[in-house]
């Protein structure tokens, strides 16, 4: 099983918590972070798994203030705009 794979079985086991119907799922890339379109009947979505390529990669994305942000970025997101984070 590729790597890409077991990414994709970690977004349809995420997806699983929410009641969408007829997904299709989309690999898009991997670099700081693994991310997938997805495709319902009514809506689409990004789902973004962070994982870093490997350990030469920029340790910054490692480091828990910028994670934090990223997770205050998103709060804010979910807060201010009408979207579903």
């Amino acid at each position: 099983m590729s790597q890409i794979e077991v990414y994709k079985g970690i977004t349809k086991t995420v997806l699983n918590q929410y009641a969408l119907v007829n997904k299709k799922i989309q690999f898009l890339s991997h670099s700081e972070n693994v991310t997938f379109f997805v495709e319902t009947t009514t809506e689409n979505f990004l789902v973004r798994i962070h994982q870093l390529i490997s350990a030469s990669t920029d340790k910054r994305w490692e480091r828990p203030e910028i994670i934090e942000s990223e997770l205050l970025w998103l709060t804010a997101l979910h807060r201010d705009i009408d979207i579903v984070v």
